[in-house]
């Protein structure tokens, strides 16, 4: 997992790096933030863990959306008291959106629909009883999101006590997501969301 986070981290540094210059020439900031997910999933007729990163980019009302995920179901039995994994089932996704975000003051919800590339791995080991699945498909991912961010521009607080600096932009949010997959192996995930960016227009 660590190696695909990498990759997408790559690529959506250089994909807000273009962005961000084209941004330079407005009198105010570019709306850019990035997410971090976690909840539970339903992954096929599993419940599962489900993790994902995200990089947005809004312009006007349309929202451009880069996003890894990765559900995983892991079941184990204890052998001697030990527990031992026995079947791990991971789908890696790697998905652009597009959608569209309404602002409020203090508030956001957005809605997104795209494509995604999908890397499914299902594993069974239990002595001589064991099969190994690796397959790749293209899936729809979808998500609806709401958070809440700062109003105004407020100086950045130490351990949310201790202002410094000038007030600025930046800062984080939290809200709920409900994000998925229509695919061979489709999945629908409902968590808790934290973003830190430039959340709208100051």
């Amino acid at each position: 997992m660590i190696k695909k986070v990498f990759i997408f981290i790559f690529f959506l540094m250089s994909f807000f790096q273009i962005m961000s210059q084209n941004a330079s020439m407005q009198k105010t900031n570019p709306i850019i933030y990035f997410e971090a997910r976690a909840g539970v999933a339903r992954l096929n007729s599993d419940i599962s863990t489900n993790v994902n990163f995200t990089g947005i980019y809004q312009k006007n009302k349309d929202l451009l959306t880069f996003r890894f995920s990765e559900s995983s179901v892991i079941n184990g039995r204890l052998i001697i008291f030990f527990p031992i994994v026995v079947q791990e089932t991971i789908n890696s996704e790697f998905a652009f959106l597009y959608g569209r975000r309404w602002l409020q003051d203090n508030s956001s919800t957005s809605l997104s629909i795209g494509v995604s590339y999908n890397d499914f791995k299902d594993e069974f080991d239990l002595n001589i009883d064991s099969y190994s699945i690796n397959s790749n498909h293209i899936g729809l991912p979808f998500e609806a999101n709401i958070k809440w961010f700062k109003s105004r521009k407020k100086r950045i607080r130490i351990y949310g006590l201790v202002p410094v600096g000038k007030p600025t932009s930046l800062g984080g949010a939290f809200g709920f997501k409900l994000s998925g997959n229509i695919s061979s192996k489709s999945y629908v995930s409902l968590g808790l969301v934290y973003s830190f960016g430039f959340h709208k227009q100051y």
